[in-house]
């Protein structure tokens, strides 16, 4: 029976301009908050080449909000030093999907690596391989979206992250949990494109489902 998944392949934009200590910073940045991501889920990752990354999700209606999340989180966890992913998601059916990671060669993960290839420096690209008459649209909506969080501020980002992460929470929460006033909260959730962010996840979601109704 084949199953419905995504693959996230992305890598750090100028890895290697980065100082070692840095570098290393952000590394463990990025396995602390995947691991998190997927702690209750039976996602699998792997950090290869040392500044690349690959994410199976066997649960792929979170695949494009924890590719959200890990992209936000990068742009303010280092002050004054926002760090930028190039970020490939594909999604896809899979026969095999509990074979390792490391050793899958799949559609899914052929298409997410040739897609990584593709994309341009810092963006986040999306393929919907059942639905070949969507990804028009798709690349619309993610050449706008990827345009919008590039110019995000870091306190934006910051903003951002916690109202995704908390489920599009109340704003008291968020001025409680980053010692900030409600007001300034909503000026950093309406200029961040809160409702942006959260259409957009909630396409992609539903989009997610109806591509699992295909499941046979």
């Amino acid at each position: 029976m084949s199953m419905f998944i995504a693959v996230e392949t992305s890598d750090l934009v100028d890895s290697t301009k980065m100082p070692s200590t840095f570098f290393e910073r952000v590394n463990a940045l990025i396995k602390e908050e995947l691991a998190q991501l997927n702690e209750h889920t039976d996602n699998q990752f792997s950090v290869f080449r040392g500044d690349a990354y690959q994410v199976l999700y066997a649960s792929p209606s979170l695949a494009f909000r924890h590719a959200l999340l890990l992209k936000l989180k990068l742009l303010f966890a280092f002050e004054d030093t926002p760090v930028h992913l190039t970020q490939a998601l594909a999604f896809g059916f899979q026969e095999t999907p509990k074979q390792a990671i490391s050793e899958n060669m799949g559609e899914v993960f052929v298409c997410s690596g040739r897609t990584l290839d593709k994309s341009a420096s810092g963006d986040i690209t999306i393929q919907f391989i059942p639905f070949p008459d969507l990804q028009a649209s798709i690349n619309l909506i993610t050449s706008f979206l990827n345009r919008h969080l590039k110019g995000l501020t870091q306190k934006q980002a910051q903003v951002l992250y916690h109202y995704v992460a908390n489920q599009f929470c109340e704003q008291h929460l968020i001025a409680d949990k980053l010692t900030m006033t409600r007001q300034n909260v909503a000026v950093h959730l309406k200029r961040g494109g809160s409702e942006l962010l959260r259409d957009c996840i909630a396409y992609f979601e539903q989009t997610v489902a109806s591509a699992k109704d295909m499941s046979v």
